[in-house]
């Protein structure tokens, strides 16, 4: 076994979001969280490793499977000079896992609100109804709801208080600013139901205001596509993380 793991931790919101749920869909929906700097998170991520196996790959995954053993992953994100990890294991009915006993793991499918971050929150929503006729081979939904991320409730009051504020403002700037930040949130379902329901107010409170030249949403709102695995290695992190620790010492 590694004496020391190396992951990617990943530099973009939008793909530990997509990665977290990837993760629960497939089983891993016991989870447990934190936040560590970056030379702490190298001796965290080896420390799991060595427990719980968090970077075993497919075919030890599928052994331990076969032999009626749980697995665990293991995801973090790098955010203002803090790694936030999340330690993600099976289901006890899916095999059993030392992680079970040895942690305050939080079952998500329970309590979907506890997996929350940076105002978004995974949460469990019934599918859309198709908008035009369906077509003669068309095949109901055998489950129907579906797992997405959307803004918690205090993020999106935030973002409506915001909007009347700035349409109320009058101030180009800041109306485009606003725009911007609606469209570029990321395109999972949730998000663009209540970035849709965003615009909507949006537009009636220009109306209500009556300003003639305030820029117009966009046509199309964003879709989540499928994202790779990119970011930076954790000891590349860690390394730049400490040298900036040196040279603030001495500059001190």
């Amino acid at each position: 076994m590694r004496s020391t793991a190396n992951p990617i931790v990943f530099t973009r919101l939008e793909l530990i979001l997509q990665r977290l749920l990837d993760s629960v869909q497939h089983g891993y929906t016991h989870v447990v969280n934190g936040e560590v700097s970056a030379h702490r998170a190298l001796r965290l991520a080896t420390k799991f490793d060595i427990q719980y196996q968090v970077f075993a790959d497919k075919n030890l995954r599928a052994r331990r499977k076969r032999n009626g053993l749980g697995n665990a992953k293991w995801l973090c994100l790098s955010r203002r000079d803090k790694v936030y990890w999340w330690l993600l294991v099976n289901a006890p009915d899916l095999g059993a896992h030392f992680a079970h006993t040895s942690e305050k793991l939080i079952d998500v499918e329970k309590s979907l609100s506890a997996l929350r971050f940076e105002g978004y929150e995974l949460v469990q929503l019934p599918h859309l109804k198709p908008t035009k006729c369906k077509p003669a081979n068309f095949k109901e939904r055998s489950n129907q709801t579906r797992l997405t991320w959307r803004l918690s409730a205090g993020a999106y009051e935030s973002f409506r208080c915001r909007i009347i504020e700035d349409v109320r403002s009058g101030c180009p700037s800041r109306l485009i600013s606003l725009i911007r930040e609606l469209y570029s949130l990321p395109g999972f379902g949730g998000v663009r139901s209540q970035v849709g329901k965003l615009v909507a107010l949006y537009c009636a409170e220009v109306k209500r205001a009556g300003i003639k030249n305030a820029p117009k949403p966009l046509e199309v709102l964003r879709y989540v596509r499928r994202l790779r695995d990119d970011g930076i290695r954790l000891s590349l992190l860690a390394q730049a993380h400490q040298q900036k620790l040196d040279e603030a010492k001495n500059h001190v």
